[in-house]
This record gives C-alpha cells, structure tokens and sequence, in this order.
C-alpha cells in the first residue's frame, strides 16, 4: 500500500518464480480501489462529476507524489488523461489514452521504458484495455479466469526475456488469488492501518500466503526454462497477439512461438563466447552449434595448444563439434605464424572456427571430417578424369599428395619457447641443488621472486612457471624439509572468498568421506563465515547484516543506479 519492498529476498523471490509479484506492487487494481472508496464518499458531498475527478486526480498525484513507483506513475498518467478527457469532453478513445499514456511518459523520464515495472503494468494494461469489451461480456467468475490467462500470456515473453523462465501454475494463482487479494488482503491492510489492533488478523493471512507461495517456488514439475528470446521474436509474438483480437485462430501462432524459442539453442548454428558474472568472479561460456559447450574458458583451452601439432588441438574441434580440414588450418598457419610474436594459442583456432561458419562449412559438423576429405578427393579425381591427360595411377598419386599435411616451418623463437632451456639447478630433488647455484643464480632468482620467498621456493616456482603453470593454477606442493600438520597444530585461512576455503576448512576441522583420517587441528580460524554450517572453525570477523544501506535507500527511492567493477 505504501510501496514497501522490506520483504526477505526468498519471499520476493517466491513471488517471481510464481508470477504474482504484480498483485503486491501498487499498480491500478490499488488505486481503482482506494478511488473507488474516495468516490462513495464524494457521492454524499457532491453529484458534481467534475469536482470528483478533480479530487481523486488531487489524490493520485498526492499518493504518487508520497510512494512513487513505476506501475503506480502509468495509473496515475492515465488516470489523469481520463479525467482530462472527461472533464471537456475530448471524446478521445480510450486505447489512444494508452498511446497518450506512453507518450507522456517518456517525455516525462524517458528512461522509463526501460524499466521493467512499468513495461509489465502498461503492456498488461493495454491488452486488458483492447480486450475488454470481450472480456466484459462474461459473467463474473469468467471475467476473473479470462483476465488471469491474457496477463498470463502477454506478460509471458518479457518475463521469459528477463527470467528465463515460466511457472505455468502462476495462471491459477492468479485466478484464485485475485479476489483474495482484492476483496480481503488489500481492505484488512487499510483497516489495519487504521485501527492497528487488526494486525495480527492480517499477519495470519499473509503469513498463510507467503508459506504456500514458498512451497508452490519449490516445485519444479511446473517451471520451464527458455533462452533468452530475440526482440524480433517479442515483436512479432504481440503482432499475432493483436491479430489474434479479430481472428482467435491466430493465438495459435503463439504456441508455435513459444516452441520456437524453446528448442531455438538446438538450431543455433552460431560461435558464440558469452562473459557473465558468476558471483565469485567472472567466467566465459564458448558456444557452438546445437547448444554445445565447452567447459573450460577460451584463454584455459588454448594454453598448451601447440599450431604445429594436430594431437593439442583436434580435441577442441571435437569440443566445438566442426571439421577438421588440414588444408584450410596449413593455409591459416602459413598467412597468420609469420611473426612469432603475435603467435598465441588461440591465434590460428580463433580464425579456424570463424571460418568454419561461413556458408560452405556451417553445414558440417566434427563426424563429417572424412566425408569432407572423401569429397576433396573426389573433385579431385574428377577435375582430372575430365581434363583425359592423367592415368589412373598419376590421378591415385595426386590424391595421396593432397592427403598429405605439409606444415610451414616453425620458427626458431617459437622452437625455443617450446623447449626451454633449463638452468642445472632445476633439478629440485638433488639434496644438494644449493650448493649448485653459482652467485649470479642466486642474484636473478632473487631479484624475480623477492625476499619473501626461501631459496628452495625460488626453485619450485621458476619450475612452474617454465611449465606454463602459473597463479592459482600452481599445485599445492612441499618445500625441502616440511613434515606436515598434526593435530597440535593451528592453521589461519587468509582467504576471503567462501568457495575454496570452505573446501578447506572442513577437511582440517571435521571428519569427512572424502578423506580417510584426515588431521583434525588444534585450532582453525577463519577471515569470515564461509559456511554458517561449518564446526570448529573460529571466525574472527563474523558476518553483519547491514539494512538500509545507501543502495537499498537508493533503489527503494527508484533512483536509477550505475554499478561498475573491474
């Protein structure tokens, strides 16, 4: 009623996932309502219609003035336009009072279009309107049934174009919710705003709602997800929608629609690489045809790859699901490995699976390599059967010339960098490595690792890192003479991110299934509460929940925000 979003974010999102966020938002079933009361009471002051609806514009404008949000701004321009066309008698069409609606919006905030209260309130708004007449003509029950199904259906592809995803029961919460919202939660809320004894009366019935939306988010039978539909998709799925109002036939489309978008992954044919924030960090996802995806980031796939030998690099076309065509990777590597020092892992694949979606490769897939080598071999055969100058062995030659991969030279730097050198004193497991080490070894391993590190470690990370094994990729590994932990002794974990460490954590202080005897320690203490579910782990900076914060206030004053990291 006074546009409070306190409730829990599990309440909140309940709510989403079953399609009835829109019944707790103050949009116009609210302001229908409380004008409806404002109304009885001007009918004992005055008959005077004028004068009324200068008075609930006064209201609304107040009332949007006090709780402003985005569903409760478009009533209020409408409401206003209404009253305006009322008043002098405009006589202007209620679905151009829509139009007008929007317009005056955007001049109003233009940024308004791209929020998504406002976007569901007027679409709702103005198929509901373009219905209505068709609507009304049910009796009451229907009306209830008819109207839950239309928001149902055309709020259904801006909620799968946010979401993803669809609960289907949302179209009976909705028809059983409706009435109960509007003829018993929405009165007893003002009642008890008034007369505050009543609380508890209300409490019970939200409490009720709020535990059978909890159990109804939590089945899954009822939830389909989609990829993200095209705005093309959208736009034409309100057409047939619009269509569809002279000739229901046309609904039909949109069943077909919805399929399309479902099974559209499995059609994409499509390089993608998707980058998206996965709470921890950032991650990409490579894509390519038929929904296929790869596990592991782009820059991790081609680390080791080696453009001179198939073995490191065949497995991520497989991955990518393409074919493997030698002439088309030589001709790439004989354009491109000119210059050694732009020459990375992924110089040559990026380029080889861009080809592979130009329109003579598109089509094909990693199980039709040997068809493709079969089908070179004969145009070849045929190229030179008409020409009538070559022998059956001479064409049988050129064929097996073809088939042959006739890669350019590497170049020396390259060669280098696969193999290099490695210092005598490399040798880690020779007891007596130290005494190796002439002066000017000692000097540069300590100029590139610092002070903060023992000669011993100076070694295992110049080995690492000649391996190309680098940063968190580096293994856990023993230096010279430690003996391990036992159970005397107190581990301090740094780490501040709770994926890891919780892993950690649990194996030192509590007996598990993963390892056999692991070492349970004296003490461990934690930066901060990776898991409120983790024992004997003493946290020494224990989580605060901190409310109304400078983004909270700022959002619950729908005041746009720009959050930018790294």
């Amino acid at each position: 009623m006074f546009c409070d979003n306190s409730l829990s974010k599990e309440i909140k999102d309940s709510y989403r996932i079953n399609g009835i966020s829109h019944l707790f938002s103050v949009s116009g079933m609210h302001i229908n309502f409380f004008i409806g009361i404002l109304y009885l009471y001007l009918n004992r002051i005055t008959f005077n219609k004028r004068i009324k609806y200068i008075v609930c514009n006064i209201f609304v404008i107040l009332y949007l003035i006090l709780f402003p949000s985005s569903s409760l701004f478009r009533t209020s321009v409408m409401f206003t336009l209404l009253s305006i066309n009322f008043i002098f008698k405009l006589k202007i069409r209620k679905d151009n009072i829509l139009f007008l609606t929007l317009l005056f919006s955007i001049i109003i905030n233009p940024f308004i279009i791209y929020d998504l209260g406002y976007i569901y309130s007027y679409i709702i708004t103005f198929f509901l309107t373009l219905f209505s007449k068709k609507i009304n003509k049910k009796n009451k029950y229907l009306r209830i049934i008819y109207t839950s199904i239309l928001s149902f259906m055309v709020s259904l592809p801006i909620t799968i174009y946010i979401n993803y995803e669809v609960n289907i029961i949302s179209i009976l919460l909705n028809i059983f919710l409706i009435p109960i919202i509007g003829s018993l939660i929405l009165p007893l809320t003002i009642l008890t705003f008034i007369f505050p004894t009543l609380d508890n009366i209300l409490y019970l019935f939200t409490s009720l709602l709020e535990s059978i939306s909890l159990f109804i988010s939590k089945i899954d039978i009822t939830k389909i997800i989609f990829p993200k539909p095209s705005i093309a998709i959208i736009v034409i799925y309100y057409l047939v929608i619009l269509f569809s109002y002279r000739e229901k036939k046309y609904l039909y489309i949109t069943i077909f629609l919805l399929i399309t978008i479902y099974i559209y992954p499995n059609l994409n044919s499509n390089f993608e690489v998707v980058m998206f924030d996965v709470g921890e960090g950032d991650s990409h996802l490579i894509k390519y045809p038929n929904n296929g995806k790869l596990t592991q980031c782009k820059q991790c796939i081609s680390m080791h790859i080696d453009n001179w030998n198939p073995d490191t690099y065949l497995w991520i076309l497989e991955e990518c699901d393409v074919p493997y065509i030698p002439n088309e990777w030589v001709g790439l590597l004989q354009k491109y490995a000119k210059d050694p020092s732009k020459v990375t892992g992924s110089t040559i694949l990026g380029r080889y699976l861009a080809k592979m979606k130009l329109k003579q490769y598109k089509d094909y897939r990693w199980s039709d390599t040997e068809f493709l080598q079969e089908l070179s071999n004969q145009k070849i055969e045929a190229t030179m059967k008409q020409s009538g100058q070559y022998s059956a062995s001479e064409i049988a030659q050129a064929i097996e010339e073809s088939n042959k991969i006739v890669l350019p030279e590497k170049p020396p730097e390259l060669l280098a960098a696969q193999e290099p050198a490695v210092p005598h004193y490399q040798t880690e497991q020779d007891d007596n490595i130290m005494d190796e080490l002439t002066p000017e070894d000692i000097t540069y391993l300590k100029i590139k690792w610092g002070k903060s590190y023992k000669p011993e470690e100076w070694l295992q990370l110049e080995k690492f890192y000649n391996e190309n094994v680098t940063d968190e990729f580096i293994p856990p590994c023993a230096i010279k003479n430690y003996n391990g932990l036992n159970e005397k002794d107190g581990i301090i974990c740094f780490n501040f991110r709770p994926d890891r460490a919780r892993q950690i954590t649990k194996l030192f202080t509590e007996k598990t299934d993963l390892l056999k005897n692991n070492i349970l320690v004296k003490k461990y203490v934690c930066m901060t509460e990776y898991d409120k579910n983790l024992k004997n782990a003493f946290v020494i900076f224990k989580p605060r929940n901190i409310s109304n914060t400078l983004s909270e206030y700022l959002s619950n004053k729908n005041i746009n925000q720009l959050k930018i990291a790294e």
